[in-house]
């Protein structure tokens, strides 16, 4: 898929994303800066969503997530996350920004195994268990 129509399309599917995500100057472009930022900010609202309160990130306009999410709003996004997950993953030339801006975002964070296995499709939920088996 062409580069500006996954940028466009994330930002369609998520704008609160696109009003806080500040990419920096000359890689707005940039497919996996914008994807990987976009992980940052997927792995930020599932620790919010569990624990209730996350680390300062700055973000554009020095928002704050636990200001712009409520806990119902939260699970809702979280779910349209893994589900846009979902339809990334049936095309294959998307593997690898899932790969490198999604799942590496996440792996890290305890809480996105439970969530992934709960709200991934099973091959999309497989694949990210191998990505986190050759990470670790």
């Amino acid at each position: 898929m062409n580069e500006k129509l996954l940028i466009n399309n994330l930002y369609k599917e998520f704008p609160i994303f696109y009003d806080i995500c500040d990419p920096i100057i000359g890689m707005e472009n940039n497919v996996y800066h914008i994807y990987g930022n976009f992980g940052l900010f997927f792995s930020d609202l599932i620790t919010l969503y569990i624990v209730k309160k996350i680390d300062y990130r700055e973000y554009h306009g020095d928002f704050e997530l636990s200001q712009l999410y409520d806990a119902s709003m939260l699970e809702i996004e979280i779910k349209k996350v893994f589900n846009f997950i979902n339809k990334m993953y049936l095309n294959e030339s998307n593997i690898d920004i899932l790969n490198t801006c999604i799942f590496e975002a996440i792996l890290g964070n305890d809480y996105s195994y439970n969530l992934a296995r709960k709200f991934l499709s099973k091959n999309a939920y497989n694949h990210y268990l191998n990505i986190c088996k050759r990470t670790l």
